[in-house]
């Protein structure tokens, strides 16, 4: 019997033979194909992960490492704020990942995304790749979740149930420590919990619902061991508590300590700790040794100079911050109660938290406050009371810093003007009437501000000036106060601090405004309008820069044309009331003098008994 013969055999017809060659050179190059892809794939897996990768539902393939790290830490984003709803009993709970710490494995999960189909031998390799190339392929998520965590964040859950466990608890009574054993109890099953969240996290890190079952936790204390608790704690108190912090200490003697401990029982230890009161008491008395911090400050030494029209010239200088300390450190409950828990102890030593200046030495290096800038000089008699206004006034806002980009308001630092506040009864304007009220004569103090101002170039936000002109300041070019308004705002418009340095005698004021030189004031013209019967006065100023610019700005003033009198020429509602108070009181006096009068001419009227005769010299007793 002949054999068959094969496709290739001459006696098969030419069209077959050529078929079944081009079929098998095609396969012969799809296989090689995937040889060589599975190769070169492998080869990759050094660098990228496998095309086609899943995780969950998130597509991971031909990441390199940087970006695989960089999608880990999405990945744990997802799980630290998934919804995991706990259910025990017809109680329940809503926690999310970081709660209970779920943690991904990064390292495992690496390892495994970076080899998926690139071990084993080489049709293994070849089939994975088929399939990455065809339907991909998908991971599943290592995670670990913190059991501690799981059954602290179950803890009120827990306390819900009237029949949990309790530990042994610890009293002192009548000059002795005894032990009142617990009892078992039912107690959430966090490991089988535990562990039913892992699975169903592994492969997606959606919401999840978990059933939690209660088991029974018995009472595990002997009473070898009970007895070992009572020794425990008797050790711990039998000796003083001292504790110090920085140069402060505070003994607490056995008898008190024994009052003031709270102790419980942790496995087979004791955890005694001071009462929430102790403890605070102790902390209380530790706190006598705080330092607080000092801030930097400015201070300014008058300069004498050979000039006596030059104006004052200062020295500054900045008198350095310090750090100060407080007690104390946030570990000092838990130091104190491993001192007493252990009862091995000498002196707890507390730390001290160290405690920054608000304002440093280095901030205010960084103002750049060196010289003055603009200054001026009013005079006063000496002697009268309102002097007393405006030294007080000068006192309070002697070292005040503008900052730059801030506005300086006098009335928002210095307050209401009243005798609590330092301030005396004087002479004031209101509504174009003298009159008398706390904090007269602080305008004196406005007007020499806002004068420094105007030279050192600064903008001059809010101010207003007296209604009626008084001789002693700079017509047009001055300014009032009273509470709340009219203010004087001052904006620093420099690059540099602006430090307000008020000096004073007897017979005059005097604002300076330290700074470093950056723009200046000057008067360049005034022009005064009628305003029916007002006056305004309008002053021009132009500001230099000292990079060359110059622009030029207008001050106002507006004057009554006498006391009382608006601009109409017309009484104010004040004056008209003042009047119509002098008149009820010059009516009143002439009613009063008329009614002595008539009482007078009454008592004329009226006869007068006779007089008697006085007795003789002579006239003896009877």
């Amino acid at each position: 019997m002949q054999p068959a013969p094969s496709a290739l055999s001459p006696g098969v017809p030419l069209r077959r033979r050529r078929l079944v060659r081009r079929v098998t050179i095609a396969l012969c190059v799809v296989l090689l194909s995937l040889v060589a892809g599975a190769a070169i794939d492998a080869w990759a897996g050094r660098a990228l992960t496998p095309r086609g990768l899943m995780i969950g539902d998130m597509s991971v393939g031909r990441l390199d490492r940087r970006s695989f790290a960089s999608f880990l830490g999405t990945l744990q984003g997802r799980y630290d704020n998934t919804s995991i709803t706990v259910k025990l009993s017809d109680r329940s709970a809503v926690l999310n990942g970081r709660d209970v710490g779920l943690e991904v494995d990064r390292s495992q999960l690496t390892q495994r995304a970076f080899s998926a189909g690139r071990t084993g031998n080489s049709v293994a390799r070849v089939s994975s790749y088929l399939r990455s190339v065809t339907r991909g392929s998908t991971l599943s998520v290592p995670v670990d979740l913190d059991e501690d965590r799981l059954r602290l964040a179950l803890r009120d859950l827990d306390a819900k149930f009237p029949d949990r466990p309790t530990d042994p608890t610890l009293l002192f009574v009548e000059s002795q420590w005894i032990i009142e054993p617990g009892k078992p109890g039912q107690v959430s099953d966090t490991t089988n919990a535990a562990a039913n969240i892992t699975r169903r996290m592994q492969q997606d890190p959606g919401a999840v619902i978990v059933e939690v079952e209660r088991i029974l936790m018995p009472s595990n204390y002997r009473e070898t061991e009970l007895q070992s608790l009572i020794t425990a704690a008797s050790s711990a108190t039998d000796a003083p508590l001292v504790v110090q912090a920085a140069t402060s200490t505070v003994t607490v003697d056995p008898p008190r300590l024994r009052r003031s401990v709270d102790a419980r029982v942790n496995g087979l230890k004791v955890a005694i700790r001071l009462t929430d009161g102790a403890l605070n008491s102790v902390l209380t008395q530790l706190r006598s040794a705080d330092r607080p911090p000092t801030d930097a400050r400015f201070v300014a030494d008058t300069v004498a100079t050979d000039d006596p029209d030059s104006g004052p010239t200062f020295s500054v200088g900045i008198v350095p911050s310090t750090p100060g300390s407080r007690c104390c450190a946030e570990d000092s409950a838990r130091r104190i109660e491993a001192a007493l828990s252990t009862g091995q102890r000498k002196t707890v030593v507390l730390d001290s938290v160290a405690v920054q200046p608000e304002v440093t030495t280095e901030k205010l290096d960084k103002l750049k406050i060196s010289e003055p800038v603009g200054t001026f000089t009013t005079k006063h008699a000496p002697g009268e009371t309102r002097v007393k206004n405006i030294h007080r006034i000068a006192d309070m806002l002697r070292g005040i810093v503008i900052e730059p980009g801030a506005t300086f308001s006098v009335n928002d630092t210095i307050g209401p003007r009243s005798k609590d506040n330092g301030f005396f009864s004087a002479g004031v304007i209101d509504q174009g009437i003298f009159k008398e009220d706390f904090g007269g004569g602080i305008s004196q103090f406005a007007t020499t501000m806002f004068n420094a101002a105007f030279f050192a170039g600064l903008d001059l936000v809010e101010y207003q000036s007296h209604s009626l002109y008084i001789p002693r300041y700079p017509y047009g070019r001055e300014a009032t106060l009273s509470f709340p308004s009219p203010d004087l705002k001052i904006a620093n418009n420099t690059p540099y601090g602006v430090m307000i340095w008020p000096t004073y005698t007897d017979r005059s004021i005097t604002v300076t405004l330290l700074s470093t030189r950056y723009v200046t004031g000057t008067v360049v013209g005034q022009r005064k309008i009628a305003n029916r019967s007002c006056t305004a006065v309008y002053t021009e100023r132009q500001r230099t820069y000292v990079d060359g610019r110059s622009e030029r700005d207008t001050v106002e003033a507006l004057y009554r044309p006498g006391e009382g009198r608006d601009c109409d020429g017309n009484l104010t509602p004040a004056a008209q009331a003042l009047e119509q108070e002098r008149a009820a009181r010059a009516k009143a006096r002439e009613a009063a003098r008329a009614k002595k009068q008539a009482q007078a001419r009454a008592a004329e009227a009226t006869p007068k008994p006779p007089v008697a005769s006085e007795p003789s010299s002579n006239e003896t007793s009877g």
